[in-house]
């Protein structure tokens, strides 16, 4: 296994809220911890936990409810899926890896990782001092991407990369157990399908940086909630829905660009294509779900002659009247999901095969021609 200095040298995009160590004490020249020059503090073990996590500029701030991050339900608040990964661990001194100062850990079943040979790692004494750390899964090496598939909640948990709660490293006291601070790796949505039937979806992906993602479908969830995974900086990411009628929606999402340890709140109500962007911070286990977002409702836009006023029929025996502005665009809620005809003062047009509104964009054009 390369030193973590390697490891991260390719500054790649990690996922979640961060992990701490927690230490018994710190050292001192007089309590035995130290090397035989004197110099050196001996590093035995490292307890990890979650930390706080990054988040995004703000736009308009408010409480934020109704998503499963931050709660039991989460299935990345928790070390427990962990315990089998590999912590690797490297301190500095100044702005230097120290010699004798890497070390790879594995869990020792008591809450601490501990070196896998039984050997002592070293840091400088009395100063604090920088450290790098990864804990990733058995297999995972460096430039990895991101799995696509990630509806199984533990492929889920393996794209969970936990890195030290700073970049390029995190600043620790000198201590024999050693308390360190981390975070996730990479960047998350947390997406909820609102008022919608489950038995009509039939399927839903997340177009991101030219790949294609199959997120994970909390099940404790009493909505139709996904979560997935992303590289950083990304911008941008599309999610698609389409429904075993054959009808596609896709919105795409406000993200300059992911960002390390934070997570992204978005809920999209229905065939109405009501969608609220939601940009969270402190994304930690057992705090309140607050903070920045931004809430847009769009609605297709139907096209046809300017002036004009059009009454629309849908299969569902609805019908609505809209009139085209200036600019020949009508920006409407539809009444319903698939159109059979379009009626004018000049007459009515039945279409000989009816359209489903599948797009934001509804050109009515052509039919109000054929009347």
């Amino acid at each position: 296994m390369k030193k973590i200095v390697d490891k991260l040298k390719y500054n790649v995009p990690l996922l979640f809220a961060g992990c701490l160590l927690f230490v018994a004490g710190a050292c001192s020249r007089s309590d035995g911890e130290t090397s035989v020059d004197g110099d050196m503090v001996a590093v035995s073990r490292v307890g990890l936990s979650l930390g706080d996590s990054e988040g995004a500029l703000p736009t308009v701030t408010r409480a934020v409810s109704g998503f499963v991050v931050n709660t039991s339900d989460d299935p990345t608040n928790s070390l427990t899926e962990k315990e089998a990964w590999n912590l690797d661990l490297t301190i500095y001194k100044g702005s230097n890896p120290y010699e004798d100062g890497y070390g790879e850990f594995e869990y020792d079943g008591s809450g601490y990782w501990v070196t896998k040979d039984g050997s002592t790692i070293y840091m400088p004494h009395y100063e604090m001092q920088n450290i790098q750390a990864v804990l990733y899964p058995t297999g995972w090496t460096t430039g990895q991407q991101i799995a696509t598939d990630q509806r199984q909640e533990s492929v889920l948990i393996l794209q969970d990369i936990l890195e030290q709660d700073g970049s390029p490293t995190y600043q620790t006291v000198p201590a024999h157990y050693l308390e360190v601070k981390m975070r996730h790796a990479y960047s998350m949505i947390d997406f909820v399908l609102a008022d919608v039937n489950p038995a009509d979806l039939y399927e839903v992906t997340v177009e991101a940086g030219g790949n294609t993602y199959q997120p994970y479908q909390v099940t404790a969830s009493t909505e139709q909630e996904y979560l997935v995974i992303l590289p950083l900086g990304i911008t941008n990411p599309v999610i698609h829905v389409t429904t075993n009628g054959g009808a596609k929606y896709s919105k795409e999402l406000d993200i300059t660009q992911t960002l390390v340890n934070t997570c992204y709140y978005v809920k999209l109500y229905g065939v109405e294509l009501i969608l609220e962007s939601i940009t969270v911070s402190n994304w930690t286990y057992g705090e309140a779900v607050g903070g920045d977002y931004s809430s847009v409702t769009s609605y297709p836009t139907f096209r046809g002659p300017v002036g004009v006023t059009v009454t629309i029929y849908y299969d569902s025996d609805v019908s609505q009247t809209i009139t085209f502005n200036e600019k020949g665009e009508a920006v409407a809620k539809p009444a319903g999901r698939t159109i059979t005809a379009v009626e004018t003062t000049d007459g009515i047009y039945s279409l000989p095969n009816p359209y489903t509104i599948r797009t934001q964009i509804v050109d009515l054009t052509n039919f109000i021609d054929e009347i």
